[in-house]
């Protein structure tokens, strides 16, 4: 075995602690920056985590504001359906109504020829009625045969008596006789 001296092992204690203490330095260095690293990431973290809550708050009024409109769209499709059935029904009543117009306006140029006919017949009979001075030509003579004298007054006419009616008096059968 070698042996060692004092001198040569209290050097090499002292570069082994020379070592140690630059390991140590090293390591606190490393120590050191990995806090330093740790210290970034947690605020990086930190900042982060505020963040995701920022964009949590921001996603939930996104969420409330799409249920929101969800309902408004819900209520506008409600309303369209209702105007649809309103305005199904109201094109219902116009065609209805069309028709009853239809039948309407058949009945008054019916009404139209009818009353055209019959002012047609009322024109054909005041042209048959006596005129006014018709009407005054009557009463003239009307006055003249109420002022004739008796002996051009009517007469009682005897009833003819038919040749082979034998027995002189009138038959009851007779066309003459029921003429008088």
């Amino acid at each position: 075995m070698s042996a060692i001296t004092y001198a040569q092992a209290l050097n090499e204690a002292k570069q082994m602690i020379v070592q140690q203490q630059l390991r140590i330095k090293a390591d606190a260095e490393r120590l050191r920056s990995q806090q330093q690293i740790l210290s970034e990431q947690t605020a990086a973290i930190a900042e982060q985590t505020t963040r995701l809550s920022e964009q949590a708050s921001e996603l939930q009024r996104m969420v409330e504001e799409s249920a929101a409109m969800s309902n408004r769209c819900q209520e506008m499709i409600t309303a369209k359906e209702q105007a649809e059935a309103i305005i199904d029904r109201q094109g219902t009543r116009l065609t209805q109504m069309q028709g009853q117009m239809a039948e309407m306006e058949k009945q008054l140029s019916e009404q139209a020829n009818a009353v055209a006919s019959l002012t047609a017949e009322l024109d054909a009979v005041r042209a048959q009625l006596p005129t006014s001075e018709d009407k005054e030509a009557l009463l003239s003579m009307a006055e003249l045969l109420a002022k004739r004298p008796p002996a051009l007054a009517p007469r009682k006419v005897q009833p003819m008596r038919m040749a082979g009616d034998e027995s002189g008096s009138e038959s009851s059968d007779s066309p003459i006789a029921q003429a008088a």
